[in-house]
């Protein structure tokens, strides 16, 4: 085998290794987007706390009510999150943030008004 045949198959499986390792770092990083599967109670009250059940949700940097209220949170394990219902919190679904990405939930949380 000549060197320029040489050069030419050592240039083509560098490339080859090159797009597999990028294909694999995409793949891989859709797979840490977080997703909400179930929020437990569906109806709540400002002040009371709702758990989310889902993946990925161990890196969560922010929940949001309706898309418009910033709640607190405590992250329980990779599949749990426990949010307070901000005040002024409105009914519909929840998403959370991560570096990875984002997740809303397919559910909604009817937010009952409050015993004042």
């Amino acid at each position: 085998m000549t060197q320029k045949i040489k050069s030419s198959l050592l240039l083509a499986l560098a490339g080859a290794a090159l797009l597999a390792s990028v294909a694999f770092a995409s793949e891989d990083k859709t797979q840490t987007r977080p997703t909400i599967q179930a929020i437990e109670p569906e109806v709540a009250i400002e002040g009371t706390k709702v758990t989310l059940e889902g993946t990925n949700l161990a890196d969560v940097t922010k929940v949001v009510f309706a898309g418009k209220h910033d709640a607190k949170f405590m992250v329980a394990n990779n599949h749990e999150i426990v949010v307070t219902v901000p005040e002024g919190a409105t009914s519909g679904p929840i998403m959370v943030v991560t570096r990875e990405g984002w997740a809303q939930s397919t559910e909604s949380v009817f937010v009952a008004p409050g015993s004042n």
